[in-house]
């Protein structure tokens, strides 16, 4: 494969994530994909739970995508351990 369709194959890919987001982080977590220019989609939410399911989609490679991943990734890890630590 040439270089040339391989960076064509890249910015046609669809990159898809599924977030469960907690009501209390919803603000953050916004903050990230708007500041990031990610596009998504509240797919659920869940009054019971206090909880929106978002949807991610990005098409091709951005930089940023990935960090923007990966921010999402560990401020949702950080509250999980925290919510945690309250129920002791």
């Amino acid at each position: 494969m040439k270089a040339s369709e391989n960076n064509e194959e890249n910015r046609s890919k669809i990159t898809e994530r599924y977030f469960t987001v907690p009501g209390d982080m919803l603000i953050d977590i916004l903050s990230v994909l708007v500041n990031n220019g990610i596009l998504y989609q509240i797919k659920t939410v869940d009054l019971n739970d206090n909880s929106i399911l978002l949807y991610l989609t990005q098409k091709g490679q951005r930089g940023n995508y990935a960090k923007a991943i990966e921010n999402i990734e560990t401020m949702l890890n950080e509250f999980k351990d925290y919510s945690r630590l309250l129920q002791f």
